[in-house]
């Protein structure tokens, strides 16, 4: 069951380049973008990014096909589960503020990488429970 969620979240990724193309920002738009984030911060780094989506993409870009709203329901699921084992981390080194701030191609990037590094820390933690229950056997 574990292994079907992490398929079905890690391998149904959003379609970003899409995104890139339809969501229209303003020409002075930039964002907090999540580079080079701490594993112990991959929470906190996408609760940071459904923020910046909710706040400041939604107030500065234009998005008449509804991308926003998916990805926000997509991260939403993502850091639900996430918090069992994965709480929000309040600390320095977590604070998204201290991130870059890049205009909306780079921002969907590096988003892409954070949920690149979270499909890769799940898909660890199931071979690790994998191998628990295979050597109870």
């Amino acid at each position: 069951m574990k292994e079907y969620i992490w398929k079905s979240i890690c391998l149904n990724e959003l379609n970003f380049d899409d995104m890139k193309e339809h969501v229209i920002c303003e020409s002075d738009s930039i964002f907090y973008t999540p580079t080079t984030i701490p594993e112990q911060c991959i929470t906190t780094a996408l609760n940071c990014v459904m923020e910046e989506l909710n706040g400041t993409v939604r107030h500065e870009c234009t998005d008449k096909q509804g991308y926003i709203n998916r990805t926000l329901d997509f991260l939403n699921t993502i850091i639900t589960k996430r918090k069992t084992g994965h709480a929000l981390i309040d600390s320095t080194e977590c604070d998204c503020h201290k991130w870059p701030q890049t205009p909306l191609a780079m921002f969907l990037n590096e988003t892409r990488t954070l949920l690149q590094l979270h499909c890769t820390e799940v898909k660890r933690d199931l071979q690790r429970l994998h191998q628990g229950t295979s050597q109870e056997a």
